[in-house]
């Protein structure tokens, strides 16, 4: 997540991502690759979370997510599960940001609560072949 893949058409290192989701259907955006690391405060404790960005492709393409996207699983170019959508920010003037919570923290927090839990797909065998 860390390392963009592609560069933009200013040649900035660009991670492209690509989500389908129940509102806004197939969208392409842009991952930004950081982490926003969240912590709220209650009175028996506290609560943390991360998030990533994920900008729309260009200024031409319409917005990433809307509200019913929430859940949807947000994919690199080679399928690979980045982050699963939370939020976003909706359409202002100037741009949209959309929040998903990376798959890399995600998994940890499920294996901690299901230690045997898998994640495998049908059909991954398929691609894997050449």
């Amino acid at each position: 997540m860390r390392t963009p893949n592609n560069k933009s058409r200013n040649g900035d290192p660009t991670r492209y991502v690509i989500k389908r989701g129940l509102t806004t259907l197939t969208t392409i955006g842009c991952l930004n690759g950081f982490e926003s690391h969240v912590r709220r405060y209650y009175a028996l404790g506290s609560r943390d979370s991360v998030e990533v960005a994920v900008y729309p492709y260009d200024r031409h393409s319409g917005v990433f997510s809307e509200e019913g996207d929430s859940g949807s699983m947000i994919v690199d170019g080679c399928g690979d599960f980045v982050a699963l959508l939370t939020s976003g920010t909706g359409t202002t003037e100037s741009t949209d940001v959309t929040f998903g919570t990376p798959m890399h923290w995600l998994w940890e927090v499920i294996k901690d609560k299901f230690p045997d839990a898998t994640l495998h797909f049908k059909g991954d065998d398929l691609w894997s072949k050449k």
